[in-house]
């Protein structure tokens, strides 16, 4: 949900998300659920029932909380960020849904989204849809702007690409989202600007969630920090 990664491989790609959140809302379950054109895989938030990663054969959606920069949230909002998600998969196409679906009334967000090849990135401030075709052939990071400034955002990616000169493996790419990329109060503290050292913050990183796409398919796996479980879906 918070900090995102891509990148490509001899052949396919590696997708990698940390979801920072409320230990209270850890996933540790793979939801299975019937949409319009296929069956989705989604990680669920216990609370909200939605999703921040879903997954079907050949196409991926993840969610970041938040556009450009951090906006101040409304006590209510017409539909679930995790709901947009996965009614992005009742569209044959990336364009259709970005095209037809109704993005009013919903809190700011960043969408990624795959479909057989096609990847882009869609981002809502709540007034306008921006929508960005991005190459498979690069490797790219995003960092929630509610969570992170852009310099940290910088210097993350920066890391990335140091580190992953030659090709990494899915799990490396895992342990290094775990080892180098997780939430801490001082990311919070930056992006607050305030020199108050910042203390009982409910957030850490509780999962990483990736794909490893090749011409066979989808490999997914899940792993919690929060407890030991340890999710794997192979899709064809």
């Amino acid at each position: 949900m918070c900090t995102v990664s891509f990148i490509p491989q001899k052949e396919g790609f590696v997708f990698t998300s940390n979801r920072d959140e409320d230990p209270g809302r850890a996933a540790n379950q793979l939801m299975e659920k019937q949409q319009s054109l296929s069956k989705v895989y989604y990680m669920e938030d216990p609370l909200a029932k939605g999703t921040w990663f879903a997954f079907a054969p050949h196409r991926f959606a993840c969610v970041l909380n938040g556009a450009f920069v951090a906006h101040q949230r409304k006590a209510a909002y017409r539909l679930s960020r995790g709901a947009m998600a996965l009614a992005s998969f009742d569209y044959p196409t990336i364009a259709e849904f970005t095209q037809k679906f109704d993005f009013q009334g919903i809190e700011p967000f960043t969408l990624l989204l795959y479909n057989r090849g096609d990847f882009q990135e869609c981002v809502w401030d709540e007034e306008q849809l921006h929508v960005k075709k991005l190459s498979t052939k690069a490797s790219h990071l995003w960092s929630s702007c509610t969570l992170y400034t852009r310099e940290r955002w910088k210097s993350r990616k920066e890391d990335l690409l140091d580190w992953n000169k030659i090709f990494k493996s899915q799990s490396e790419i895992i342990q290094f989202h775990k080892a180098h990329m997780p939430f801490s109060a001082t990311h919070l503290q930056e992006r607050l600007g305030t020199c108050e050292k910042l203390t009982n913050i409910p957030l850490q990183t509780t999962s990483v969630s990736s794909i490893d796409a090749s011409a066979e398919g989808f490999s997914f796996v899940f792993e919690s920090l929060v407890n030991s479980t340890r999710i794997e879906k192979s899709l064809n």
